[in-house]
């Protein structure tokens, strides 16, 4: 269990450190670290951390033109984190992050920082702490060998639970939901991979309007984002009224782009082909109104002529 300190990599953490290509030469130990358990090669690595190397939608506190979400790290820390990711992909096992107050999770599709190629997702558990309308809520994750293969160890499943919060304050911890029976979509894919990258894939592609109707799959990840929040979420947007500018926001931040350029052109994509029509016929409207404009001009400028 690798355990690091991912503030330093925050772009609120101020002065930067000493070593700013390596803040407390964290990166030199993770390498070495995994190093040693891929040369015993009978062991396997979960790296833990607070702050996430991804992006948050809910409270979201900069906004720059349409990307409206907070990078949690600097984009040269990000990469060179996955870089180490993917070079040790074959003995990383689990990446469990918090920091959010939400239950979430970010995995490497298309033009994304995070390498599709790996094949471990990134976990983002709730809080204990109701700071931002979310109950109180844990995670307890589940690891064993089903493989057959007695070195080979990975994640099973997980269960949440939580303190449900009213107003008399009063309530009890109770399991919410088992992750398995919520996506139960994918239970063969769960049973064959565990926590897979493709299992959370698999649950993206899931969360996708159908026909352009809100996927159900889409519909109960929002209702469980807060534990099952029951007071003011503020602004996450992680309700039924989620439309669907609000979905498209929610598989991009899922699918792990970092940059503007990657959130935009997944958003574009996201939209659909609704857009592309409402974009084309906005284009032929300004053309046919551009040439309409200059045939107008012109022919006013021969009667000036004539007039004259």
């Amino acid at each position: 269990l690798l355990s690091i300190n991912t503030v330093l990599y925050c772009p609120v953490f101020l002065p930067e450190p000493s070593n700013a290509d390596d803040p407390g030469e964290q990166f030199h130990w993770i390498r070495a670290m995994l190093t040693n358990i891929r040369e015993r090669g009978n062991s396997q690595a979960i790296i833990v951390g607070h702050v996430p190397p991804a992006n948050s939608l809910i409270n979201a506190s900069t906004l720059v033109g349409n990307f409206r979400r907070t990078q949690l790290w600097k984009e040269k820390y990000i990469n060179v984190y996955f870089e180490i990711i993917r070079e040790f992909d074959d003995v990383i096992v689990g990446q469990l992050f918090g920091h959010l107050h939400s239950d979430e999770f970010r995995v490497g599709v298309g033009k994304s920082a995070i390498p599709s190629t790996i094949s471990t997702p990134l976990l983002l558990a709730g809080s204990l702490t109701p700071l931002h309308g979310n109950n109180p809520s844990f995670r307890k994750v589940f690891y064993g060998n089903d493989t057959g293969d007695g070195n080979k160890y990975r994640l099973l499943d997980y269960e949440s639970h939580r303190y449900p919060i009213s107003d008399s304050n009063a309530g009890e911890w109770s399991k919410l939901y088992t992750f398995s029976d919520t996506y139960s979509t994918v239970s063969e894919e769960i049973k064959a991979e565990g926590l897979s990258a493709n299992v959370f894939r698999s649950i993206l592609q899931s969360m996708k309007d159908k026909g352009g109707k809100p996927s159900p799959i889409l519909q109960s990840f929002l209702s469980l984002v807060r534990s099952g929040s029951d007071g003011d979420v503020e602004s996450s947007r992680a309700d039924d009224n989620c439309d669907a500018e609000c979905r498209a926001e929610w598989l991009c931040t899922l699918s792990g782009t970092t940059t503007a350029n990657q959130y935009n052109e997944c958003l574009s994509q996201e939209r659909g082909s609704g857009w592309y029509v409402i974009s084309l016929v906005a284009t032929v409207l300004a053309i046919a109104l551009f040439i309409t404009t200059k045939r107008f001009t012109r022919r006013r400028r021969k009667r000036d002529q004539y007039d004259s």
